[in-house]
C-alpha cells in the first residue's frame, strides 16, 4: 500500500468565519428581495381591486343615466355592402358561348 499523503493526515479545519458572516450576508439580502416582492404582489393586488370598484362605480352611474352597452347603432362602414354578383363580363358583350 502507498503511504497515507501529508495532506490527509492533518486534522480538519474547523468553518471560516468569514464564510459564516457571508453566508448570513446572502440570506439576510435573499430575505429582503423576497419581503420586496411580497410587497409588490400586495400593492398590485390592492390597485386591481381598486380598479374594479372604480369601473363597477362608474357602470353604475351611467346606467342611472340611461346608458346600455351594446344597444346603439352598429358602427358606420366606409366599405360597401356586398350586392348581386356582377354578370359575367362575355355575356355583356354579346358573345356566343362556345360549343
Amino acid at each position: 500500500m502507498a503511504p497515507a499523503s501529508p495532506r490527509h493526515s492533518l486534522p480538519a479545519k474547523p468553518p471560516c468565519r468569514k464564510k459564516a458572516k457571508n453566508r448570513t450576508k446572502v440570506e439576510k439580502i435573499l430575505s429582503d428581495e423576497k419581503s420586496v416582492v411580497d410587497r409588490k404582489k400586495a400593492l398590485i393586488d390592492d390597485l386591481l381591486k381598486q380598479r374594479d370598484a372604480a369601473v363597477k362605480s362608474f357602470d353604475e352611474k351611467l346606467a342611472k343615466l340611461g346608458y346600455r352597452a351594446n344597444s346603439a347603432k352598429p358602427k358606420r362602414s366606409h366599405r360597401k355592402k356586398p350586392g348581386p354578383p356582377a354578370p359575367d363580363p362575355a355575356s355583356r358583350l354579346g358573345a356566343r358561348p362556345k360549343a
